[in-house]
């Protein structure tokens, strides 16, 4: 689940083949933001950085997990 301002958008991810790019770009195609406008953070985990080329379970993320939308 990502949100973005006060829109909720779910997104069915593998999150071992799936990197941050390909999210990033599937985002841009739900809400019209460019993906290099993007900036995705993990509620928990705010202060981490994200990178574009990992996956969802780099950061140790199986399934079930809570994102930040931010335009830069």
């Amino acid at each position: 689940m990502v949100h973005y301002g006060k829109e909720h958008i779910e997104l069915d991810v593998d999150p071992n083949t799936e990197t941050m790019a390909d999210i990033k770009s599937r985002l841009e195609d739900k809400t019209g933001v460019a993906a290099a406008n993007q900036k995705l953070s993990f509620n928990k985990l705010k202060e981490m950085e994200v990178y574009d080329d990992k996956t969802l379970s780099f950061y140790r993320f199986n399934g079930g997990c809570f994102m930040n939308l931010e335009t830069k």
